[in-house]
């Protein structure tokens, strides 16, 4: 499996009027944008993905029911199961974070810290810790919201 990129310039009758409501030009591919990409993931889904198909497809087709389950076990055991623990909280939780943080930042009588910390009974630490996750996912908390 691979990835391969490379730039197409197209010949000026090639271009096509952009339709209402994307935008003029794509965004550029940068180092930042492919280090975002956790590509052994992808590669591992694809794999168990593409092990189910031929067990899906080794019951259809009898004559070649060995070969297909033979590649099956291959493609399983080059995508090892995952790993980790599972999200504990879902993007609603860390929508309502964000929500209650944005509300005590705006109104300004008690910290975003101590209004996560008393709507879900939690320590101050672990608060602090919800606001900046908040955060990272991209919720505006006491900032101006365009």
């Amino acid at each position: 499996m691979g990835l391969e990129i490379s730039s197409v310039y197209p010949r000026e009758e090639e271009l096509v009027t952009t339709p209402a409501g994307w935008e003029p030009s794509p965004k550029a591919l940068t180092t930042g944008v492919l280090r975002s990409l956790n590509l052994s993931t992808i590669v591992e889904e694809t794999k168990r993905s593409q092990a189910s198909f031929l067990d899906w497809w080794a019951n259809i087709d009898p004559a070649r029911r060995r070969q297909l389950e033979r590649r099956a076990a291959e493609l399983r055991e080059m995508a090892p199961a995952r790993r980790g623990r599972p999200p504990i909280h879902m993007p609603e939780h860390w929508m309502s974070v964000a929500a209650v943080a944005d509300g005590a930042a705006r109104e300004g009588l008690i910290s975003p810290t101590a209004a996560v910390k008393k709507f879900f009974t939690v320590n101050p630490s672990t608060a602090n810790k919800w606001i900046k996750k908040a955060r990272s996912l991209g919720f505006p908390i006491g900032e101006e919201k365009q």
